[in-house]
């Protein structure tokens, strides 16, 4: 029996202990309540509290003071709110006993009165007095004098851009240890008083968006193996300085991508600096997203891979730069950006200088897409493409700004050794310079520009002037090589110039081994060199140099021998579509529903529809809206949806124009495997029709290929060939 007892005994004590560890609770420590909707005019059900833990709930509320007749609180009246805070049913946490205000953070409550009682098991009871105010975020008198730190998100003297006018906010101290506290629409503003050093990265998390200003002071990471700053998708980050001090740092990161910022989201810099970061890709920053650069400084930070800037390969992200400066970093490639393949960089002003990598000084364009439309390229050095090193299909559009007093060197101390001095054009790299200035650059060859094998330069506008090389070609250097089939090309057109340039052997304008091109007025003369002979051009006998005087239209990819040539001269005439730029038609690129239809509108004569049909995809802003309309008079679209971005095939191309002509009848059958009455039905009669009038043909005697895409070139070839015969 005793032995029995024993037993139950000990089974008991396990079951207990088991017990404990099984149910035992957490402890819910510390959280943040929030108020927002408390106005004059509001109701009690207008307000709204919210917990920064999802273990917890609001059980009840209740008010007391005096309300207006109607039920709605007074403005700037006082009032007292208890607030029950419970955790929810199911959950197995409880209440530290010592649970004080210290433990509790707040946002739209006056701190100054507020009063906690003692904590249940379960339960804490709050009171506050709070005050309504106009605008529903209550900001006691304490925390007014405690934040003297008002100024428009930019530092308050920016305007350019985007950012036109100023915007007030009031920014509250913060001292890198407490938790930064967002209020109810995401949002923080907060100033450095002193310099902050911070043990962990400072993190924006999607949806937030955090406004920093420096103040004057340095927020520096303390160990060098981690980043500064780093924005999460969804998040956005806006730095300013208000003071634009020197000392208004943002320093000390270390990372393999982005040790001073890495941005996955949205951020605008107005002000500061990003200095003394370290990485592999992006020392100062890692841009994924959007990156926007108003003001301020990338300054002397140091990666493998853009020393400045990483812009990451995304045709849906930016980095952006309309002032400011991105100088003195350091990098084997892009010591002040690195583009990588298909990012988009735009450059509307500040200044790039004194970078310094092996290749691309200020810019290396890695099959991205980069528009330089203002600003300048200055002094800046590398062994090969001294300003900027466009490579792998990189598309490089300069229109105005300035290229200037960059050098192509390993030693910038001594004489230039180098290729490229304000920029080397590198394998299948495409140029197009319209405007602009490339300047004051020097090399050993190619003292402005170096285009090597495959790569493709087209100069209508701006100039090459007082460059200086001092082996070959002081303005460009056009190469082929024994290794490559396809030799580097240069293009001059318009009214360009490669003027007043300097070479110490041959070429002062031009040391040509591969194509050059003569078209319209442009012009490479008035340059120097040391051998008389050759002071313009020089050119060896691999050389090809093309001089046409007069090109059949303004675009550039637009050959005289085209089959669309007519069609494209006729499109532009008649005011159906014009190039994508000034000197380009793109015919190569695919044309999309809403541009077919667009150019069959006004094919027609722009004609006004009065009757209005609602598309869920059109908007009456859009420039194809009166072509949508009509299209839909003339039956070319059945549905609701137009799908104005989807790429025009042959089927429904010739469909388009079947319905422009009024939809005549065919009795010629197709020949074509692919295309037969059965499978295709509705499309059948109009690419019969189109065939029978020589509008198109197939792609093989036997094919029609009523799926394949159709490219801006085709379409205006149809419409042209429809328009001679009088069909449209």
């Amino acid at each position: 029996m005793k032995k029995l007892l024993s037993v139950l005994l000990c089974l008991c004590l396990l079951l207990t202990a088991l017990n404990t560890m099984v149910f035992a609770e957490d402890e819910i420590s510390s959280f943040g309540i929030s108020m927002s909707g408390f106005k004059g005019g509001a109701t009690e059900a207008d307000v709204k509290f919210t917990l920064s833990d999802d273990r917890l709930e609001v059980s009840q509320v209740s008010w007391a003071g005096t309300m207006e007749e109607d039920g709605t609180f007074k403005n700037q009246k006082t009032y007292t709110v208890f607030v029950s805070v419970k955790i929810k049913s199911g959950i197995n946490a409880k209440y530290p006993e010592d649970l004080s205000v210290n433990d509790l953070q707040y946002s739209g409550i006056n701190k100054a009165n507020k009063a906690i009682m003692q904590p249940t098991l379960k339960v804490v009871k709050l009171a506050f007095e709070v005050k309504a105010s106009e605008t529903g975020e209550y900001i006691s008198k304490a925390e007014e004098e405690a934040a003297k730190h008002k100024h428009c998100y930019c530092g308050g003297y920016i305007e350019i851009g985007d950012h036109t006018s100023h915007s007030d906010v009031t920014y509250r101290k913060w001292d890198g240890k407490e938790k930064i506290q967002y209020n109810s629409n995401g949002e923080a503003h907060i100033y450095l008083e002193t310099e902050v050093v911070l043990d962990s990265t400072l993190n924006i998390g999607g949806g937030k968006k955090l406004y920093l200003c420096l103040n004057g002071n340095t927020i520096a990471m303390r160990y060098q193996d981690k980043r500064v700053i780093n924005v999460d998708v969804g998040g956005e980050l806006r730095i300013c300085d208000c003071t634009r001090s020197e000392l208004a740092r943002i320093t000390n990161g270390g990372a393999e991508y982005g040790a001073g910022i890495h941005n996955n989201g949205t951020v605008k810099m107005y002000g500061g600096i990003i200095t003394k970061n370290k990485g592999g890709y992006g020392g100062g920053v890692y841009n994924n997203a959007d990156f926007t650069l108003y003001g301020g400084d990338i300054y002397d930070n140091e990666a493998l891979y853009g020393g400045g800037v990483w812009n990451d390969n995304d045709t849906k992200y930016n980095f952006i730069m309309y002032e400011g400066m991105i100088h003195m970093n350091v990098a084997s490639s892009g010591a002040g950006i690195y583009n990588n393949d298909h990012a988009n960089l735009t450059l509307k002003g500040g200044t790039m200088t004194k970078n310094a990598a092996r290749y691309g000084g200020a810019l290396w364009n890695n099959g991205g897409n980069v528009v330089f439309d203002g600003g300048q390229i200055l002094e800046n050095n590398a062994e090969c493409g001294g300003g900027i090193w466009n490579n792998g299909e990189g598309l490089l559009e300069i229109k105005s700004g300035n290229i200037s007093k960059n050098t192509a060197t390993t030693d910038p101390y001594n004489d230039p050794d180098g290729r490229g001095g304000g920029i080397w054009n590198n394998d299948n790299g495409i140029i197009n310079m319209t405007g602009g200035e490339i300047t004051f650059n020097k090399a050993a060859a190619g003292g402005g520009v170096w285009c090597t094998n495959g790569s493709d330069f087209r100069m209508s506008g701006g100039v090459i002037a007082e460059n200086e090389a001092y082996q070959a070609g002081g303005g460009i250097y056009v190469q082929r090589s024994d290794e490559a089939s396809v030799p580097g090309k240069f293009t001059i057109s318009g009214k360009a110039g490669i003027v007043l340039n300097y070479c110490y052997g041959p070429g002062g304008g031009a040391y040509v081994k591969g194509i050059l091109n003569f078209e319209g007025e442009g012009e490479i003369t008035g340059n120097l060199a040391t051998s008389e002979e050759y002071i313009d051009i020089a050119a060896e006998p691999s050389a090809v140099i093309n001089r046409n005087t007069s090109m059949p239209t303004q675009f550039m990819d637009v050959a005289p021998d085209s089959y669309f040539l007519e069609p494209v001269k006729w499109a532009v005439e008649k005011k159906i579509t014009n190039g994508t730029s000034d000197v380009t038609f793109s015919p190569d690129d695919t044309c999309n529903t809403a541009q077919i239809l667009t150019f069959l509108w006004r094919a027609a004569g722009s004609p006004t529809v009065t009757k209005v049909f609602n598309y869920a995809d059109v908007k009456e802003s859009d420039y194809f809206y009166m072509a949508a309309q009509w299209a839909k008079t003339k039956e070319m679209v059945e549905h609701y949806a137009l799908y104005p971005n989807y790429s025009c095939n042959r089927m429904m191309s010739v469909y388009y124009i079947w319905c422009a002509a009024g939809k005549p009848e065919c009795k010629t059958p197709l020949k074509f495997t692919d295309t037969t009455n059965t499978k295709y039905e509705k499309y059948y009669e109009a690419i019969a029709w189109a065939v029978e009038q020589g509008i198109t043909n197939g792609t093989s005697d036997t094919e029609f290929s009523p799926g394949k895409s159709c490219t801006r070139g085709q379409i205006v070839t149809f419409l042209h060939r429809a328009a001679q015969k009088g069909l449209i």
